[in-house]
C-alpha cells in the first residue's frame, strides 16, 4: 500500500516500470493493470476506472500478466471497494463455480462477495460463502484481509463466540503484518464485534489473544468501552496515513462509515 510514500513517488516508480516494460517488449497492459490498482488504493475512482478500462480492453497478452483467475479476482475486489456490489457478485460467478481458480483464488474472492452481499442486505445468502471461504484460508498464517470479512459476518449474525475465536487466534498477526490497509480492515471488523457485544449488554471481554495491547486487564477482563476507544484510535492513526497521502477521506468512508452501516443494518435491530 506504500502508505509512507507520496502519490508522486509511487507514480514515478510506475512510470519507471512502464519504461522498462516497454523496452523489453511487454506493452502497456500490465502497467495499466497496476495503475488501476494503485489509483483504487488512492480512492481515486475516476482514474482507477480509466486505467481499468484500458487494461480490460487491451487484447495483447504478456507473460508478465496475472492468471485469468487473479485478474477476475482483482476486478471483484475493485468493484467491492467502490460499492459496485451487484457487479462484484456477477464478476465472481465464474470463480465461484470453479471455472477460474488458482493457488490464491477463490480464497481472496469469498470475502469480497460476502461483504458485497452483506452491504446489499442479503445476509441470508452469506452462510455458504462463509463456510466455503473459511476453509480456503491458512489458519496458521496471517490472513487478516480474509478473516476481517468473516469476523464481520459472524458479528452481524451475532455469533460472538466464533467471532472471538478469530480474534483469539489471529490478532497476534497484526504485529508482523506489513500491509497497514488490511490492519485497518481488521481493526474495523474488531470494532463491529466489540460494539455488538456492547449492544448485547456486555461490559467486559475476556480475550487472551488481545493481551499484547496496553490496556488494564482485570479479573473480569478488558472493559469493552476501553477496547473500543483503543481500536478506534489505532485505526484512525493508520487511516490518517492514507488520507494524508491520498488527499481525500476515502479510507474513513470505506472502513469507518461503511462499516458503521453494517453495524446499523444488522446489529442494532
Amino acid at each position: 500500500a506504500f502508505e509512507y510514500f507520496s502519490k508522486e513517488r509511487i507514480l514515478a516508480l510506475v512510470e519507471d516500470m512502464k519504461t522498462r516494460y516497454l523496452e523489453n517488449g511487454y506493452g502497456e497492459k500490465v502497467v495499466n493493470y497496476f495503475l488501476q490498482g494503485i489509483y483504487a488504493d488512492f480512492g481515486d475512482f475516476e482514474n482507477a476506472e480509466k486505467y481499468r478500462q484500458k487494461w480490460m480492453n487491451d487484447s495483447d497478452t504478456s507473460t508478465m500478466e496475472d492468471c485469468k483467475a487473479c485478474q477476475l479476482n482483482t476486478n471483484v475486489g475493485y468493484l467491492t471497494s467502490f460499492e459496485k456490489y451487484t457487479e462484484a457478485i456477477e464478476e465472481a460467478s465464474s470463480i465461484l463455480d470453479g471455472t477460474h481458480t488458482c493457488g490464491q483464488v477463490p480464497k481472496g474472492t469469498y470475502p469480497n462477495v460476502l461483504l458485497s452481499k452483506l452491504f446489499l442486505g442479503k445476509i441470508d445468502e452469506c452462510k455458504e460463502l462463509y463456510e466455503k471461504g473459511i476453509e480456503t484460508v491458512n489458519h496458521t498464517q496471517a490472513e487478516l484481509k480474509e478473516y476481517a470479512a468473516y469476523l464481520i459476518y459472524l458479528s452481524c449474525i451475532k455469533d460472538f463466540v466464533k467471532a472471538q475465536d478469530i480474534i483469539e487466534n489471529h490478532f497476534k498477526y497484526v504485529w508482523e503484518y506489513k500491509s497497514k490497509k488490511w490492519i485497518i480492515t481488521f481493526y474495523g471488523a474488531i470494532l463491529i464485534f466489540l460494539k455488538g457485544l456492547q449492544k448485547e449488554g456486555n461490559e467486559y471481554l475476556k480475550c487472551d489473544g488481545l493481551k499484547p495491547i496496553p490496556l488494564k486487564l482485570t479479573e473480569e477482563g478488558y472493559q469493552i468501552i476501553d477496547l473500543i476507544t483503543f481500536f478506534e484510535k489505532e485505526q484512525m492513526q493508520l487511516i490518517q496515513l492514507f488520507n494524508e497521502r491520498n488527499g481525500n477521506d476515502f479510507y474513513i468512508k470505506r472502513y469507518v462509515t461503511d462499516y458503521q452501516k453494517l453495524f446499523d443494518k444488522y446489529i442494532t435491530l
